[in-house]
């Protein structure tokens, strides 16, 4: 990004589909004063980042505060463990449930980090952590296109 910032002179950053990409370049952007449009990282803060950003897309909080709130209410669960891949957007969607989830009347019992992007070959242990709790919901939070066996 600094190169093409620095050398080829662009206008515009735009793209971003991983949070990750999205939160190193920020910096750059506010230095470069250069617009940064973020197409699909999906970490909810990454606007707080510069002034230079803007989002055209969804954040984590869209899907899971909802799930969070719909399964506090519609589903009257009263206990929920989360799993969640450990990276910006993983501990977003954990949050984003727990709000929601919190806010109808349910209790989170367990929060699971399920490791980083791409080091995960096996759920299992992950799964029986969460199944031991016995809670009456499991909300997961994986990214699939790193992690295939979870889709």
């Amino acid at each position: 990004m600094q190169e093409l910032i620095t050398q080829d002179k662009v206008d515009l950053l735009t793209g971003f589909v991983f949070s990750p990409n999205a939160i190193t370049t920020a910096s750059l952007a506010t230095a470069g004063k250069k617009p940064m449009i973020i197409m699909n990282a999906g970490t909810a803060w990454i606007t707080n980042l510069s002034p230079m950003i803007a989002r055209v897309s969804f954040s984590m909080w869209h899907s899971g505060f909802a799930m969070g709130e719909a399964a506090a209410k519609q589903l009257r669960a009263k206990t929920a463990v989360v799993g969640y891949t450990d990276y910006p957007p993983g501990k977003d969607s954990l949050e984003a449930f727990k709000t929601g989830f919190e806010a109808g009347g349910g209790k989170v019992i367990d929060e699971i980090p399920m490791g980083g992007p791409g080091k995960v070959p096996d759920f299992t242990p992950f799964f029986q952590r969460a199944k031991d709790k016995k809670p009456d919901v499991f909300f997961v939070f994986v990214r699939p296109a790193i992690t295939p066996s979870a889709s």
